[in-house]
């Protein structure tokens, strides 16, 4: 073997201090591992670019398939490129690789939970949508939005009181004419008992009076029958016609008492039968500010709210100025409930006014119709809507 031959050969086998030198046939093998490796990535490379790109593949099975592709890529790396395997020689390279999946998969969760987290927590955004294949890009408006009833009526204590009985809970049905609370008139209770009391006071007076009435009356006839035999002086008898003139004004004095107490009566009493909260309306309760043994007060601060008008229900969605610009009345929305986040909802721009709550920004409510036939969608609930407009085809 002349010396250029003897260099080559060192040069093809050269290997680590105190390693082995491999033979010809295992190095011919190893660049042929390294070549078959190459073309198979790159042929997972393009299919993987194919596949994302394409409209011949289901739409929603496109992130399951670079899944797959993905791992048959890192299959190909570790088995042609890092010769990874399942031998004893190789167990510190398999806790690395593993220990770099964990890390990764860590970094791509932690990543996917925070944009997600970052778009929960957004305000209203403006999207935009690539149209099919000849219609124009169009505005998507994305808004935070609130679930409302499209009426509310307050109920109020008709007497002041202590509330001795709660019915109605807040998210609950309530129908018209049904109770909500019970109210003892305390007050009113004592005051009624007092009447009562004074009116008895009366009547018996009125009693005593009327027969203080008749004996003057009857004193009366006897001095006039006595003066006419003129065995009784002028005197005694006008003194027996004034006791009878001030009998007949204690009796006029008691009957007006007692006309007026029982009037005063009667009111009260009209006061304690009002003892009951009743609904006006059907509806649910959207608000509780009462409890057992609370006082309350006459028409002071409502007790409960009522809202109606639950189906369909109203969704008020406050915007920017730009995005209003962009919405008409009729479009179409996308509703996504963060308490049903399972559930999709659909409904239709009815409204669009100036903020009641933002109008130093130039804020705009838009005011949403929803369908909500089983009463899904509760008052206070908050969601996130998309504005389609009119002819843009939703996911």
């Amino acid at each position: 073997m002349s010396q250029t031959d003897s260099t080559n050969q060192h040069h093809l086998l050269d290997s680590a201090p105190g390693e082995p030198r491999p033979a010809r046939e295992e190095l011919l093998g190893g660049i042929w591992s390294y070549i078959v490796g190459l073309a198979l990535a790159s042929a997972l490379t393009v299919v993987s670019f194919a596949v994302a790109s394409t409209t011949l593949v289901w739409q929603p099975s496109i992130p399951a398939a670079l899944v797959v592709l993905a791992v048959a890529q890192m299959g190909v790396h570790i088995v042609f490129f890092l010769h990874i395997t399942t031998g004893p020689d190789h167990i510190n390279n398999i806790m690395a690789l593993a220990y770099g999946v964990l890390i990764v998969l860590l970094v791509i969760v932690g990543s996917v939970w925070i944009m997600n987290n970052m778009n929960q927590n957004m305000g209203y955004g403006h999207l935009m949508t690539q149209m099919p294949e000849g219609m124009p890009k169009v505005h998507i408006v994305s808004a935070k939005a609130t679930v409302s009833a499209a009426e509310e009526t307050p109920l109020k204590a008709p007497i002041s009181g202590v509330v001795e009985a709660v019915s109605c809970q807040v998210g609950l049905p309530v129908k018209a004419s049904e109770v909500c609370a019970t109210v003892a008139p305390q007050m009113n209770q004592e005051a009624a008992n007092e009447d009562r009391v004074n009116l008895e006071r009366a009547q018996s007076r009125l009693a005593r009076d009327n027969a203080s009435l008749s004996q003057a009356q009857a004193n009366v006839d006897h001095s006039e029958a006595l003066r006419a035999r003129r065995k009784l002086s002028m005197k005694t008898l006008t003194r027996a016609r004034a006791e009878l003139d001030a009998a007949r004004a204690s009796v006029d004095r008691d009957e007006a008492d007692i006309g007026r107490l029982q009037a005063e009566l009667k009111s009260t009493e009209a006061n304690i039968r009002l003892m009951n909260v009743v609904s006006p309306i059907d509806g649910m309760v959207l608000a509780q500010n009462v409890e057992v043994g609370q006082t309350v007060a006459a028409n002071a601060e409502p007790l409960f709210v009522i809202g109606a008008g639950l189906d369909p229900i109203q969704i008020i969605a406050t915007v920017g100025g730009g995005e209003s610009r962009d919405t008409k009345v009729g479009d179409r929305v996308l509703i996504n409930v963060n308490a049903l986040p399972e559930q999709k909802f659909s409904g239709t721009v009815v409204e669009i006014r100036p903020s009641e709550l933002n109008r130093q920004a130039g804020a705009t409510d838009i005011i949403i119709s929803a369908p909500n036939p089983n009463l899904l969608l509760k008052p206070g609930m908050t969601a996130q809507v998309e504005i389609f407009p009119k002819g843009v085809p939703r996911d």
